[in-house]
């Protein structure tokens, strides 16, 4: 029995994707080249937007392995109805949530229990659905912990994790309507991530979502809101071996707000929708070797996403289907003033660099248009052509733009390097086309793509401009005996990402075959 937590890692057996992981519970989407917040994750349809800089809580996460009913990657462009920043792909989680009963009553439920012995993994998942035709009632738990994974000359340090949660819901259906109700409750200890300058001490969560459809004469409403606080606690030194020199202990606690909502009308091949997410971080480092030491990472850094789209399916001339699909996205960015122990002493470059962030005007306003069209030709049975083309972009992450103290604060890179943000940054745009084949005839399914993406002022870590940055690290490095390396400054830059994904399957006889994928 597989009793792995990380939900992301299933997504290695998926056409075209993969996961990054930086930690047992830290997996991260992606496709194609593209991971982080270039990949759209939806839980259950929500945006849950990760309660630290470094993203040691993936979107992913909030989905663990032994509670999905179904993980989804939508292959290659995904439609402007699919998400509201889709430049990297889309990946849809969906939790077990059970029936309404068609007569009477129904009662079900799912439980999984094992161990891994490698690191003593425990894992003891239950949910449980009473419905009726009217109304349904859900309640899930989950307590899943590990110690250290093992190997011939020791252990693997700090690869433990531990996680509980806890979920309710309500569904009501009346006719045409449909009202569901969800509260989570999750939970993460001590966890892990060895890529990562730091390891899960907390992570405290509360979810919250509602949904309402209608289903009309030829047309169809779907909407959702959805609310989470997530309260965030990481360290340096209480899972992995600590610092050496006492000065260099550091505890990270964060907070992040999340608040959206998606409307979408359906009618006569048309889909129409309005979209928003809100999200606000703050993030406070101290040592608790020194009370006097203290730094603002990101103080009220908000990022305000409102979308509209519309999209229309065409068939025509018997074996054509064509979808177009346009989008608009205003992202409204801004953040709070900021400070740092070694700029209150008085030290020259962090002075300089939280004075000219303090100093700066840093709300930002992107206006973003996505257009997408996809064209399948199906001349006959078990075979069909496809050509999708499409304009994708999307605006600068909080730590991308307000990143102002070099760190390595940076969305889950993992790359040992300290960055610093940039005001200036432009919105990534992606011009992509992509081209496909689906054969399924006799013994032989066989489904190969082939995309070529340009992406203009693709955000990127590069040579610093900033020479206080570049001044405060090498200080640093005197005073700590360290010896980091100069940091890096979000650029936008020029990138090409391209390539050919394939799955496919052979028919070798009666309940036997091959399969595979081919990224």
């Amino acid at each position: 029995l597989n009793i792995a937590p990380d939900s992301a890692a299933l997504l290695k057996r998926a056409v075209g994707a993969s996961v990054v992981s930086n930690g047992p519970i830290s997996g991260m989407a992606q496709y194609r080249g593209m991971s982080r917040m270039r990949v759209s994750s939806r839980i259950n349809g929500q945006f849950i937007s990760p309660g630290g800089p470094n993203w040691m809580d993936p979107p992913l996460s909030y989905a663990p392995a032994a509670h999905l009913e179904s993980l989804e990657v939508h292959r290659g462009i995904a439609s402007v109805s699919a998400g509201m920043e889709t430049i990297g792909g889309v990946v849809d989680a969906n939790t077990w949530q059970g029936r309404f009963a068609d007569t009477g009553h129904l009662v079900e439920g799912r439980i999984r229990a094992g161990t891994h012995s490698v690191n003593q993994a425990s894992l003891l998942s239950g949910a449980f659905v009473a419905s009726n035709e009217q109304h349904r009632l859900k309640l899930s738990g989950l307590s899943e912990q590990a110690d250290d994974a093992e190997f011939a000359s020791g252990e693997i340090l700090p690869t433990e994790y531990q996680r509980n949660r806890l979920d309710v819901g309500y569904g009501l259906r009346m006719g045409r309507h449909h009202l569901q109700l969800d509260y989570g409750r999750n939970e993460t200890g001590d966890s892990g991530t060895p890529a990562l300058p730091m390891d899960i001490e907390y992570i405290d969560s509360d979810l919250f979502g509602f949904g309402y459809d209608y289903a009309g004469e030829g047309w169809t409403m779907n909407s959702q809101v959805w609310l989470s606080r997530i309260d965030h606690g990481m360290t340096n030194y209480h899972l992995r071996r600590p610092p050496a020199n006492g000065a260099r202990f550091r505890r990270n606690t964060t907070d992040v707000d999340n608040a959206g909502f998606s409307v979408a009308l359906t009618v006569d091949g048309w889909r129409f929708g309005v979209d928003a997410h809100d999200e606000a971080h703050n993030s406070h480092i101290d040592n608790p070797n020194n009370p006097m030491f203290f730094a603002t990472n990101f103080n009220d850094a908000e990022r305000r996403l409102f979308g509209v789209f519309a999209e229309k399916t065409i068939r025509f001339a018997g074996d054509w289907q064509l979808e177009l699909g346009g989008r608009y996205n205003r992202i409204d960015s801004d953040a709070g003033d900021v400070d740092a122990t070694p700029a209150r002493i008085g030290m020259g470059p962090a002075m300089a660099l939280r004075d000219a962030f303090n100093d700066a005007d840093r709300s930002v306003t992107d206006n973003n248009v996505d257009l997408v069209a996809k064209l399948r030709y199906a001349p006959g049975a078990g075979i069909s052509y496809y050509l999708g083309a499409a304009r994708k972009t999307r605006a600068p992450s909080y730590q991308e733009r307000y990143l102002w103290l070099p760190l390595q604060a940076t969305a889950g890179l993992a790359d040992g390097r300290t960055y610093t943000g940039n005001l200036d940054l432009e919105s990534e745009v992606a011009a992509e086309v992509e081209l496909g084949l689906d054969y399924d005839k006799g013994r032989l399914h066989i489904a190969p793509r082939v995309f070529y993406r340009d992406v203009q002022d693709y955000i990127q870590g590069g040579v610093s401009t900033n020479t206080a940055a570049v001044m405060f690290v090498r200080m640093m490095n005197m005073m700590n005996g360290t010896s980091n390396p100069d940091p890096l400054e979000f650029h936008n830059v020029d990138a090409k990402l391209y390539g050919i994904d394939m799955d496919w399957r052979w028919a070798l006889a009666e309940g036997w075959s091959l399969s595979g994928v081919l990224n």
